[in-house]
């Protein structure tokens, strides 16, 4: 849910001139613990203000929702693989922002959910603020 996380900060920024889209490589409406995860979010982002332009349910990756855009970010290096599983003509102009997931690399702890939602939740909101201010600059 990270890039949910993206998008709808992107779209919370008023003066923002870019459109962000998020899609998920696994995307199992259906499945519940993915519903857990995607209100998990929702919460996060409640508390921190923005649910109001989170969109009302995770999408899928396709070659249709990645083609035509101008940046491509993948959450971090297995995103990638999975997307590449799933695109055989993945784009090769991407970004990889290594942003490490719940149960990925040193945030295993589960009792400290919390802590790790807040902390991905941080450095997505740095990662787009610092995306957004280089788009500015260019011409």
């Amino acid at each position: 849910m990270r890039s949910l996380i993206a998008e709808t900060y992107t779209k919370s920024l008023s003066n923002s001139t870019v459109t962000a889209k998020s899609s998920g490589t696994s995307v199992g409406w259906n499945d519940p613990q993915e519903r857990q995860y995607f209100y998990e979010t929702l919460g996060l982002l409640r508390s921190n203000n923005i649910a109001h332009y989170a969109k009302s349910q995770p999408e899928q990756l396709t070659p249709e929702r990645i083609l035509k855009n101008d940046y491509i970010i993948f959450m971090n290096q297995r995103v990638v693989d999975e997307a590449a599983q799933l695109l055989p003509n993945l784009p090769t102009k991407y970004e990889v922002w290594e942003i490490t997931d719940i149960g990925e690399g040193t945030r295993i702890d589960r009792t400290k959910k919390q802590e790790y939602l807040q902390a991905i939740y941080d450095e997505i909101t740095s990662r787009v603020d610092t995306l957004l201010a280089q788009n500015q600059k260019s011409p």
